[in-house]
């Protein structure tokens, strides 16, 4: 027996990545579908069985944990195997974003580690959301599935590497008292071969780095936000106004009251 199901997004208001369809199909053998195009991103994930994809660029031979792409606007013709047909989820989606080059440059990925995502897409289908509630949880499944399928560039050093989620820590902790040690401690790296890379890179050391950006982010709190001097400090990780003060002087030649004084009507 051919069993099919599927459930539809109906809103597809959400951006960068609109889902649009879930489904699953334990097929019978030699079921076949194409060849058909479609206006969306469609990955279809083998969950256990095999049969083979087609499209412009050949034929390829899938099983369990493989998926299939299949892109916008491309001729695909797909068929489960005679003997071992398969049964797979798909998931279809509209973005607007550049997508892992494991779907840009490829048919197939060959044994993925998406299975939990998938399943979790269908299989729990959660049943009890509402048709607006079930559309966010499928945009975080496909973004997950999109984080899983992500490699790390081979042009990028591990220098590089390094560098970026020095940086990365800095955009999500400078708020907590964050320092150039707890930095270099949170990436196993000695302090001084940590500044040393990071200089190399940035063209700062990391104490001017991270003293900048929570200059940066004063500073729109201050004018932006209209903020005050206390709240100001605290939020970009200063003890206390005193030293917060001394660091936006040095910084801006200037205390935060006189600069807030400078743009009184900024509302941008």
């Amino acid at each position: 027996m051919n069993e099919m199901y599927n459930r539809t997004v109906l809103k597809n208001r959400l951006k960068p990545i609109s889902p649009v369809i879930c489904g699953y199909q334990k097929c019978i053998p030699s079921h076949a579908y194409g060849p058909a195009i479609r206006d969306y991103w469609l990955l279809h994930f083998v969950v256990s069985g095999s049969g083979f994809f087609s499209t412009k660029r050949g034929t390829f031979q899938l099983s369990e944990d493989d998926i299939f792409v299949i892109r916008p606007y491309e001729i695909t013709y797909y068929e489960a195997s005679a003997e071992d047909p398969w049964e797979y989820i798909w998931i279809g989606f509209r973005t607007e974003i550049s997508l892992p080059e494991k779907l840009t440059s490829s048919d197939i990925v060959k044994k993925s580690n998406c299975r939990k995502q998938f399943l979790d897409a269908f299989y729990e289908n959660k049943t009890d959301m509402s048709v607006g509630g079930y559309e966010y949880y499928l945009t975080g499944v496909i973004w997950q599935i999109l984080g899983l399928l992500m490699e790390k560039p081979s042009d990028i050093s591990d220098e590089n590497n390094y560098v970026e989620k020095a940086i990365a820590v800095i955009n999500s902790e400078y708020q907590n008292g964050l320092t150039v040690n707890g930095i270099s401690e949170k990436l196993h790296l000695n302090r001084s071969y940590f500044s040393e890379l990071f200089r190399r890179s940035t063209g700062k050391s990391p104490g001017k780095y991270l003293s900048d950006f929570r200059m940066q982010r004063a500073a729109e709190l201050l004018i932006k936000h209209k903020c005050d001097v206390t709240v100001t400090a605290n939020s970009v990780g200063y003890p206390d106004v005193f030293s917060f003060s001394r660091a936006f002087r040095n910084h801006f030649g200037c205390s935060p009251t006189e600069y807030s004084g400078k743009y009184p009507d900024d509302k941008k």
